[in-house]
C-alpha cells in the first residue's frame, strides 16, 4: 500500500483506508501522547516485505554457513628460528658470513617492488650467514602464505655470496587441474564427474576464480567452495594434493549433493483487518537444478485481500554473483460501503554482487542493482495514473565474525546510494515539481547493519545481544516503494502491520536472548528454544509538511525449532506492546503474534 498517491482525492481515500485498519487481537489500554500526532498508520507493500525477508534470510545463511574446508599442507617453511619480527642485528650469526649489499628475487614474479624493498631493506649492508638468511626466507614464505599462496615457496640455490649479492629463487605453486570426487572436471571433464546438475555441471567450474595453470591461491579456492556451499544441497570440501610437475597441485573437490528441491509452508497472524489477519506463506527452492550452481527461489504470501509473489535466480561466477528477481503484489480494500480500492505492483530487479576482499574473519563486497517498479491503482474501477520507477542502487557491505572472550559473534554493515533514473520507461518528473512532493527522479542514501554476540553468563544462562538498524536520507519526497517504514515484525516489533513511513528515518531493534537453553533430544528428534526480551524504536520524517513521527515497542518472545530427518519445524511467539506511537494509531495495544513454518 502506498503512503503517497498522486491525486489529492486518492490521498484522502488512502487516509480513510489507513484509519480503518485495526487488529482484533489487540486489547485497548491507555491512549498515546497527543504530542506524537501524525498520519494514520500505513502498510508496506507485501512484495517489498518479502524482499526484506529474503535479505534477512541471506544474512542468516551467511552467519550459519560453515567456513570453507580446504585441506592441504603448505610448502615446508625453512627451518625454525627466532621470531619473524626479530631485528636482524639481534639474530646471532655464525661463520661463514658475508657482507651483502644487494638481494635479488629470481623466478616467478610473486613479489612486487614494494614487497621486495620491505623484505630486503633490513638485511642490506649486513653480514649474513645461515641464520639471518633463514630469517629472510621465513619472512618471504610467511608473506606468501598470508596472501593465500600456500604452495609457492622461496629457496636459496647455489651462489657466490662473496660477491656481495644474495639471489633468492621464487617458485610459484600452480594448479595442474581440478577433480570432482576423484574425476577430472577442469581443464577437461570426465563423464563421471557429476555434481548434481540436470543439464550440465559447468557451474561447478564457474564457481572458482582459478583455472588450471594459474598460481594456486587459497583465498580463491575458499571462494569457490563457499559459492558451491551457498546451496543447501551441497556440503563441499576440498583437498590440495601433490601434482606431477614441480610446484604443481591437483585440487580435488568432494561433494555428494543432496536433494535439489526444498519446500516450506507457514502461517502467521501478522496481517491486518483490512487485508486479512492470517497470512499463508509458501516457498520452494531449487538448487543446481540446471547445473550452473544456480539458486532458484519462489515465495508467496497471501491473505484474504492481498497476495505477493517473489521469484529469483542467482548464478555464481568466481567472486561474482549475478541475479534476477521478479516481484508481484496485489491488494484490495473496501472502505465503508462506497469505495473499493485495489492496486497491483510489479518489480524487476537485476543484481550484481562482487566480493572485493575476504579472509578468515569475513568479507567485503560490492552490490549493484537496477530495479524497475510499476504500479497500477484504481478506486471503484476508475484507473488512476500508473507509476513507473527505475532505480539504480550501489552499495558496499562488510560482514565479519569475531571472538569476544569465550563467545563468537558477528557484525555487518552496509552503506548504499540510490538514484531514480529517467530511463527504461520511468515516469518523468514535472520540471516545476516542488521538492517535497513525491519524485520519480531522486537521490537517496541508506545504511543498515546488525550485531550479535553472547555477552555474559548469569546463573548459568548465556545472555546474548542481537541488534539491527536501518536508516535512510533523501532531500526530495519519495513514493512509498522508496520510503523507510518503521512498525511490524521486520522493523519495530510490538505492532502488527501498522507502521509509520517517511522520506528520511531510522529504526533500531534490540533484544537480549538466552542462547544456551539445553536441547531436547528424543530418538531422531532434536528441539531447541530461545526466549528473549526486546525493545525497538523508530523515527521517520515526511518532507511534505515536515512531519516527524516516532514509534517504539517492547515485549517478550520465544523462538523454537525442532528437526527430524532433514525436516524442520520453527515457531515464534511474541507478546508485544506499543510504547510510543502517533495519536492517529488510536489506543496503545498489546498484541499476541504467532508464526509457524515447516521446512521440507
Amino acid at each position: 500500500m502506498r503512503a503517497r498517491l498522486p491525486s489529492c482525492r486518492v490521498q484522502r481515500v488512502a487516509a480513510l483506508l489507513a484509519l480503518a485498519l485495526a487488529h482484533p487481537w489487540a486489547h485497548a489500554a491507555d491512549a498515546p501522547s497527543p504530542a506524537n500526532a501524525g498520519l494514520p498508520p500505513v502498510q508496506q507493500d507485501q512484495a517489498i516485505q518479502l524482499l526484506n525477508e529474503r535479505r534477512d534470510a541471506a544474512r542468516q545463511q551467511q552467519i550459519e554457513q560453515t567456513p570453507a574446508v580446504v585441506e592441504g599442507a603448505p610448502a615446508p617453511a625453512p627451518a625454525a628460528g627466532p621470531a619473524l619480527d626479530t631485528p636482524v642485528n639481534d639474530v646471532p650469526e655464525k661463520e661463514p658470513s658475508f657482507q651483502i649489499d644487494h638481494i635479488e628475487f629470481k623466478g616467478s614474479p610473486l613479489f612486487s617492488a614494494a614487497d621486495i624493498s620491505q623484505l630486503t631493506q633490513p638485511f642490506l649492508g649486513q653480514r649474513l650467514g645461515a641464520n639471518r638468511i633463514n630469517l629472510l626466507l621465513r619472512r618471504a614464505t610467511d608473506l606468501l602464505v598470508k596472501r593465500g599462496l600456500i604452495t609457492s615457496r622461496v629457496y636459496l640455490g647455489e651462489q657466490n655470496l662473496a660477491s656481495g649479492t644474495l639471489a633468492l629463487t621464487v617458485v610459484a605453486g600452480t594448479i595442474e587441474g581440478f577433480t570432482l570426487n576423484g574425476q577430472p572436471f577442469r581443464p577437461t571433464q570426465a563423464p563421471e564427474a557429476r555434481n548434481g546438475g540436470g543439464l550440465t555441471d559447468a557451474g561447478t567450474a564457474w564457481a572458482f576464480p582459478d583455472h588450471a595453470g594459474q598460481v594456486l591461491n587459497l583465498t580463491d579456492l575458499e571462494q569457490g567452495v563457499d559459492q558451491i556451499n551457498r546451496l543447501r544441497r551441497n556440503q563441499a570440501e576440498m583437498q590440495i594434493q601433490p601434482g606431477a610437475s614441480a610446484g604443481g597441485s591437483v585440487v580435488n573437490l568432494n561433494n555428494k549433493p543432496g536433494d535439489a528441491l526444498y519446500y516450506n509452508v507457514g502461517l502467521d497472524n501478522y496481517g491486518s483487518s483490512a487485508t486479512g489477519i492470517v497470512r499463508l506463506k509458501v516457498g520452494v527452492e531449487a538448487d543446481n537444478l540446471i547445473g550452473l550452481q544456480e539458486a532458484i527461489n519462489a515465495s508467496y504470501i497471501g491473505s484474504t485481500q492481498s497476495n505477493a509473489l517473489v521469484a529469483s535466480v542467482a548464478v555464481p561466477w568466481g567472486y561474482n554473483v549475478f541475479s534476477y528477481t521478479l516481484s508481484l503484489s496485489e491488494y484490495q480494500n473496501l472502505i465503508g460501503d462506497t469505495a473499493l480500492v485495489d492496486g497491483s505492483s510489479r518489480g524487476h530487479t537485476f543484481g550484481f554482487n562482487r566480493v572485493l576482499a575476504r579472509g578468515p574473519a569475513g568479507k567485503t563486497a560490492f552490490d549493484a542493482t537496477l530495479a524497475l517498479w510499476n504500479s497500477d491503482r484504481a478506486i471503484n474501477d476508475v484507473d488512476l495514473t500508473p507509476q513507473a520507477l527505475t532505480v539504480l542502487r550501489v552499495a558496499l557491505n562488510r560482514f565479519e565474525k569475531f571472538q569476544l572472550g569465550q563467545f563468537v559473534g558477528y557484525w555487518s554493515l552496509e552503506a548504499g546510494y540510490s538514484r531514480g533514473l529517467g530511463a527504461l520507461g520511468a515516469t518523468a518528473d514535472a520540471q516545476d515539481l516542488p521538492g517535497d512532493d513525491a519524485h520519480n527522479q531522486f537521490n537517496k542514501f541508506d545504511a543498515n547493519g546488525s550485531f550479535s554476540s553472547a555477552l555474559i553468563n548469569v546463573a548459568g544462562a548465556a545472555l546474548g545481544y542481537r541488534g539491527s538498524f536501518s536508516a535512510q536520507w533523501a532531500h526530495t519526497g519519495l513514493y512509498s516503494s522508496q520510503q523507510i517504514f518503521a512498525g511490524g515484525n521486520d522493523s519495530v516489533r510490538g505492532f502488527a502491520q501498522d507502521s509509520i513511513s517517511g522520506d528520511c528515518g531510522v529504526w533500531l531493534r534490540n533484544e537480549i536472548s538466552v542462547g544456551n537453553v539445553p536441547n531436547v533430544s528424543l530418538g531422531g528428534l532434536s528441539a531447541h528454544i530461545e526466549p528473549y526480551v526486546f525493545i525497538d524504536g523508530g523515527h521517520t520524517r515526511l518532507l511534505a509538511g515536515n512531519l516527524s513521527q516516532n514509534i517504539a515497542g517492547g515485549g517478550i518472545g520465544l523462538r523454537g525449532q525442532a528437526q527430524w530427518q532433514g525436516k524442520a519445524l520453527s515457531t515464534e511467539l511474541l507478546l508485544g506492546r506499543g510504547l510510543d506511537q502517533p495519536a492517529s494509531f488510536g489506543p496503545r495495544q498489546t498484541l499476541l503474534l504467532a508464526s509457524l513454518n515447516l521446512s521440507l
